[in-house]
């Protein structure tokens, strides 16, 4: 069973969303090309959005306006190599 589809996203235009409940820990997809995969890191539940914190994923030259709403969202998302 696929965890995840991807459709249109009130974030973004396109987002990746679970199709069933998935369990803090418990491998989402593989998005590095690693065997490890990413793994989520709380529960997310069905039709959820699955989202990624950039800044933890090293992005090089990251500069990013954030559009996920959250309470505790960052909103301008600057990785250590890039000046402002």
């Amino acid at each position: 069973m696929m965890n995840v589809v991807v459709r249109e996203s009130p974030i973004h235009g396109v987002g990746v969303f679970a199709t069933r409940r998935i369990n803090a820990g418990e491998v989402i997809t593989n998005a590095r090309g690693t065997a490890a995969g990413d793994a989520a890191i709380r529960v997310i539940e069905a039709g959820e959005e699955v989202t990624v914190d950039y800044l933890v994923e090293q992005v090089p030259g990251l500069r990013l306006e954030c559009n996920c709403r959250a309470p505790n969202c960052r909103g301008l998302l600057v990785g250590p190599d890039v000046r402002i």
